[in-house]
């Protein structure tokens, strides 16, 4: 009775105005390093479920080839633990707190990540076989699973009168070029077209951002992006490969 009396409100109102206002979550960005350049791409939580899709590799794939020039079929993409294959890997990685994916260019990378890359292909279809094996498939997908190089190697035995070469002493799988490993292009992609964006810059920080049909349309010059945010060059400390 004293506190209404004295004017002051107790009510529901009043004790929500007193209450620390909860700052606003951080936008969970995207980071790219390319050509020792680190960018801040697009917000992943933007893109919903799309991230999860299978389709989703092949258009990061070919938004990279878009702004960043590095051509799909010779893109090698990492994060910090290794080098990213299927839609599963970038869909994990991309799940991360603060994803960072590397990019790298399979016909120029240097010699020891070459070779780190075609020990870990070396691995993966060392469980890929395993895997095949679980499921009783290695001897009803023998002549599918074969590597071209395996089955050229086969028919021309066979031409010679001998024998085709079996596997790799030890069971060690045949190790896969690096280039192999990008994904099939599976129809026109879901970003946005860097026609669309204002004063887009190629190969720099300037790249566009990316934009999924459902999220809205094309910021409008001058106006301030609220569904998309530009990229941000960040500087780099030390450029390490995963």
């Amino acid at each position: 009775a004293g506190a209404a009396m004295a004017g002051v409100s107790t009510g529901p109102e009043s004790q929500a105005k007193l209450q620390p206002q909860t700052p606003p979550a951080r936008p969970r960005m995207l980071r790219v390093e390319v050509n020792g350049l680190l960018h801040d791409w697009f917000d992943i939580d933007e893109m919903g479920q799309f991230v999860r899709s299978p389709t989703f590799s092949t258009t990061l794939r070919e938004n990279i080839a878009r702004y960043f020039g590095v051509p799909v079929k010779h893109q090698a993409i990492y994060d910090e633990d290794g080098l990213l294959t299927t839609s599963a890997d970038f869909s994990r990685a991309l799940q991360r707190f603060s994803p960072k994916l590397y990019i790298y260019d399979a016909h120029e990378m240097g010699d020891h990540l070459r070779e780190r890359t075609s020990e870990q292909l070396a691995l993966i279809d060392a469980e890929v076989e395993q895997s095949r094996k679980n499921f009783h498939m290695n001897s009803a997908s023998k002549s599918r699973s074969a590597t071209p190089r395996q089955r050229r190697g086969s028919r021309s035995e066979k031409r010679d009168g001998g024998q085709a070469d079996g596997p790799h002493e030890g069971g060690a799988p045949e190790v896969t070029p690096v280039k192999a490993a990008q994904p099939e292009p599976l129809g026109q992609s879901r970003l946005v077209d860097p026609s669309t964006q204002p004063t887009v810059a190629m190969l720099t920080g300037s790249a566009s951002s990316v934009e999924t049909m459902n999220i809205g349309p094309a910021p409008v010059p001058g106006a301030e992006a609220t569904l998309v945010k530009a990229p941000v060059d960040v500087p780099v400390e030390a450029a390490r490969p995963p």
